[in-house]
């Protein structure tokens, strides 16, 4: 799935948790943001095999670079927009993506290992889990109508968030 997805799940459960564990204690509350956040990515990333999502860059094709013009555009808007408040469950719901394709892509392109860094990355487990309860969902990766399941939970996730505010 791609970034926005991922910060508007961890923008629901922040708004939701801290509300409801307020009267326990911010600390527990932004603890368990974090926490739900990370490990959201698991369930919306199970999502990602009935998306547009192919494995490689197509920059020589106009559809692929136009829904990542409009989509990291969208992901930039929401970014700001939600930052200030929402920060801690953005971050943490993008966490995975920062660690395997920031730091641990970076590390392997240091050290030429690949074996050492496959060791250290996190969605091989996300993709076992995807296997084992999402095998049913249809592969549109590289179908163009696969646009069309994200940009409904991309709307209805921002309805959500309009409803709680």
């Amino acid at each position: 799935m791609q970034a926005i997805s991922h910060f508007l799940v961890g923008i629901i459960l922040q708004m939701v948790l801290i509300e409801v564990f307020m009267p326990f204690g911010v600390i527990l509350g932004m603890i368990l943001v974090i926490f739900l956040a990370f490990f959201s990515h698991f369930l919306v990333d199970s999502f990602a095999r009935m998306t547009y999502h192919l494995k490689e860059a197509q920059p020589q094709d106009k559809f692929w670079v136009g829904y990542h013009i409009v989509i990291i555009t969208a992901a930039a808007i929401v970014l700001i927009y939600f930052w200030k408040p929402y920060w801690l469950g953005m971050g943490a719901a993008v966490l995975i993506d920062i660690w395997d394709w920031g730091v641990i892509r970076g590390i392997r392109k240091l050290k030429k290992d690949p074996l050492w860094a496959e060791r250290y990355e996190i969605h091989p487990f996300i993709d076992k889990f995807r296997t084992k309860f999402f095998s049913w969902l249809p592969d549109w990766n590289e179908k163009r109508y696969g646009v069309v399941p994200e940009a409904i939970l991309i709307i209805l996730l921002l309805l959500l968030i309009y409803l709680l505010l």
